[in-house]
This record gives C-alpha cells, sequence and structure tokens, in this order.
C-alpha cells in the first residue's frame, strides 16, 4: 500500500499543478487565489501523512480541506467544494488496481511500478486538464476562457501607446519617463556594503557567535541589494522601452504627414 499511496502522491501532485487553471471557478461569487504556496503545504502534509504506517484518510482530508486550502475561504458552500473535489483522491478505494478519479477513465492512481514508469504514466496524460478531474462540468472551460480572453486585451490595451496630453503639454509617456528618472535619482548609486557598517555590528557574542540581529540585518542587506539590482535594471528598461516606442510613433507620424499631400491627387 506504501508503494501505490506513493504513486497516488505523484499523480496527485501533476493534477494540482495545473489546478490553478480554474483557480478562479467557485460556488459562490467569492475569489480565492490560491497560489503555488498552497499547493507546496499540501504537499509537504501529504507526505507526512503518508509516512504514517496507516493513512489517516480523514485527517488527511481534513487538514487539506479545511486549513492548508479551507484557510482561504469563507463560504460554506465552496468549502463543501472542496471537501468534494479532494474526495476523489483521498480516499481508501484509490489504492484499488481499478480506481478511476474520473468517468472517462483517463486519469488513474498507476499501479505499483518504479519511478520511471510513473514518470512514463504522468507523460501520457492531457497537457490541458479537462474540467472532470475536478469533478467541474465542460462548461468550466468556458469560464477559463472568457477570462484568459478578458486579462489579454485588457493587457493589450493597458500597453497601447497614449498621445493624450496633459494639461502642460507631456505626454503620458513623458510623465513616466520623468518620474522614472527621478525615482533613479533618488536610488543609491552602488549596493550596500556590510563593511561600512558601524564598527561592532557584526562582532560575536562571548560565546564567539554571531547575534541573531546582526544576522537578520545580514540577510535584509542582501535583500535590499537584490530588489536595486532590480529597480535599475527595471527604470533604465522602462526609459529605454519609451525612447523606442516613441520614435516609433514619431516615425509613423512623418510617414503618415508625407504620404497626405500625395492622397489628395
Amino acid at each position: 500500500m506504501r508503494a501505490h499511496s506513493h504513486t497516488q502522491h505523484t499523480t496527485h501532485t501533476q493534477h494540482t499543478q495545473h489546478k490553478h487553471k480554474h483557480k478562479h471557478i467557485r460556488a459562490t461569487l467569492c475569489r480565492y487565489g490560491f497560489d503555488a504556496t498552497d499547493r507546496e503545504c499540501a504537499l509537504e502534509t501529504l507526505k507526512i501523512f503518508l509516512a504514517e504506517p496507516k493513512v489517516p484518510w480523514d485527517a488527511m482530508s481534513f487538514v487539506t480541506g479545511e486549513i492548508t486550502y479551507g484557510g482561504r475561504v469563507t463560504d460554506s458552500w465552496d468549502e463543501r467544494c472542496i471537501a468534494t473535489v479532494l474526495k476523489r483522491f483521498f480516499a481508501r478505494e484509490s489504492l484499488d488496481a481499478s480506481y478511476k478519479y474520473s468517468a472517462s477513465g483517463i486519469y488513474y492512481p498507476p499501479a505499483h511500478g518504479t519511478v520511471a514508469e510513473v514518470v512514463d504514466y504522468i507523460g501520457t496524460l492531457p497537457f490541458a486538464d479537462a474540467p472532470e478531474i475536478f469533478g467541474m462540468h465542460e462548461n468550466a472551460n468556458l469560464a477559463f476562457q472568457r477570462e484568459e480572453t478578458n486579462t489579454l486585451i485588457t493587457t493589450i490595451l493597458a500597453m497601447q501607446p497614449r498621445m493624450v496630453s496633459s494639461g502642460d503639454g507631456k505626454s503620458q509617456d513623458d510623465v513616466v519617463y520623468e518620474l522614472a528618472q527621478a525615482i533613479q535619482g533618488k536610488l543609491p548609486t552602488g549596493l550596500l556594503d556590510l563593511d561600512d557598517a558601524l564598527e561592532g555590528t557584526f562582532d560575536k557574542d562571548s560565546k564567539g557567535q554571531v547575534r541573531s540581529l546582526s544576522t537578520v540585518l545580514r540577510q535584509e542587506v542582501d535583500r535590499f541589494n537584490g530588489l536595486l539590482e532590480v529597480l535599475w535594471s527595471s527604470l533604465t528598461n522602462i526609459q529605454k522601452a519609451i525612447k523606442v516606442i516613441s520614435g516609433y510613433v514619431l516615425v509613423g507620424m512623418i510617414c503618415r504627414q508625407q504620404q497626405a499631400p500625395s492622397a489628395l491627387y
């Protein structure tokens, strides 16, 4: 049973990785942004339960459905929805060789075998999981496609050049360019150096150990230096992009002006 439980865990991992496709589809109007952190926590919990001599099915379902994922859920109907989906995976029947996760028979816990055989089985699964594996109707794909389309159109519209000028004659691109320059001018010109810290900041205590606050400070300095590098790169790229886009727009306007007289004849 232990080997079969491991294959169930592997298959469940594959399905969980694609669950984000329908992450906003729910029983009510509430929206829950489940992310990779929730999945990783659920898988770590699953590993702990599968290491038990006897799999605690009820506890496994409760912790995963009510705590790991249920912690974000605020509606009782959505809680029931999550519990119902988990029943397809956290069930004693899943240890049977004939058990299927869905009516089509495509998804099932593979029989005992090597890791390579399990990986081969996972490779045969559809690239885009059908809603049936999550206990959803085929219409769930329509909701997903509608949301993806709206996101794509909104993104395209947001990236479209805007030539509307503000009251002082500056376009929106000019305002963003100047703002990027202003932010860049306020940033440090170099990375923070631990050698510049006050004397004694990173000295060891009487036991020869670095103080905990000094360790935290060192980690925060590393994170801040990483943030500085991202800011420098992002602000520089924004300014370059605005210059390139403005250049293309200017060339296009010149071409249209040159073509306008000839269009009259």
